[in-house]
């Protein structure tokens, strides 16, 4: 079969049949999407580094509901106290749980905002150091709150603030 005899009966196929073409495309342009949505995920979670300082050396303790024995991420504040008093083998140990406050500045509309509640030595593990002001301290009874660039910017917070503090 001729090059004209192939590009002829190609034109006759698809006047016959018009969403012939279509619907393979549509199958090759879906596989593609699949495929490069897949692999973004498995180099972000897989491929890539954590972004912290030798993140091979960090761990995630879970603990035993005693109420129906199933594991939970949720690790009270007395088994972290238990953990560090017997602890032999990790280098610090911290806690952290997810936090929504509603967040009520005045003159502006109340907003939920997304946050961790951490103890003392989570920044320590991570080995982050502050920009401005300082981080949670060990054996302070207060209410802290550290601030990512993003929440100064947001509500247009002085630097001034975080060298008193």
């Amino acid at each position: 079969m001729s090059l004209t005899a192939a590009v002829t009966s190609a034109y006759r196929q698809l006047v016959r049949r018009p969403f012939l073409p279509l619907l393979a495309a549509g199958t090759l342009a879906l596989g593609i999407g699949a495929s490069s949505s897949l692999f973004s995920v498995v180099d972000a979670v897989l491929l890539r580094p954590l972004p912290y300082s030798e993140p091979d050396r960090l761990a995630i303790v879970w603990g035993v509901t005693r109420a129906d024995g199933n594991l939970s991420n949720q690790v009270s504040a007395t088994d972290i106290h238990d953990l560090r008093a017997k602890n032999k083998t990790l280098e610090e140990v911290a806690s952290l749980a997810s936090w929504r406050p509603v967040l009520d500045v005045q003159g502006e509309a109340p907003e939920r905002i997304t946050g961790l509640r951490v103890s003392d030595g989570f920044f320590n593990i991570l080995r982050a150091k502050p920009q401005l002001g300082r981080l949670l301290l060990a054996k302070v009874a207060l209410v802290l709150v550290v601030l990512a660039a993003a929440g100064w910017n947001r509500f247009r917070l002085v630097p001034e603030v975080a060298a008193a503090a």
